[in-house]
């Protein structure tokens, strides 16, 4: 059965991974924001890796074996002695928050307190069970990556959401 990994890359080829794992036929996923970037000739739009040096497969036991061949990967991300495996929902929530326009995504790798459990009424996250928390004053719904040691956080107007268990 297929499930998703973490991938340690080589510093700043998580794109020429990806495409290199697409051409052999394995799914991956590579979180990636837009951002303005400033040159001294020009000013662009630019994608750019949330979680840099990671990428994410989904893949049985013998695709991963045919990852580790692929050149600029390091190895696969361990958790507590075996290949973290990272939860489809986690996968889909990221996807979720960085396909959205004029949202404030960001990545952190502070500990942040647990909050409660909320469920997204309206917006573009409607129907995302999460978790709230309040960082740099303002509040945010979390997804953990705990095998990462990493949290992407998503700002969310608190009359769009409900604590999850009173749905």
């Amino acid at each position: 059965m297929k499930k998703w990994y973490a991938v340690y890359v080589r510093s700043r080829s998580e794109k020429k991974v990806g495409e290199a794992l697409t051409s052999m036929g394995i799914e991956n996923y590579i979180p990636l924001r837009k951002e303005w970037r400033q040159w001294s000739d020009r000013k662009k739009i630019v994608e750019v890796p949330v979680l840099c040096g990671y990428i994410f497969v989904k893949a049985d036991l013998k695709e991963r074996l045919e990852v580790l061949k692929c050149n600029n990967i390091v190895a696969f991300v361990r958790h507590n002695g075996k290949d973290a495996e990272i939860r489809s929902r986690d996968i889909d929530a990221l996807k979720c928050f960085l396909e959205q326009t004029g949202v404030s995504v960001e990545q952190t790798s502070e500990r942040i307190m647990l909050g409660s459990t909320v469920e997204v009424l309206e917006g573009p996250f409607v129907g995302y069970i999460g978790e709230m928390v309040r960082h740099n004053g303002k509040h945010k719904v979390i997804v953990r990556l705990e095998a990462l040691q990493s949290n992407i956080l998503v700002e969310v107007e608190l009359e769009h959401i409900i604590e999850a268990q009173s749905v």
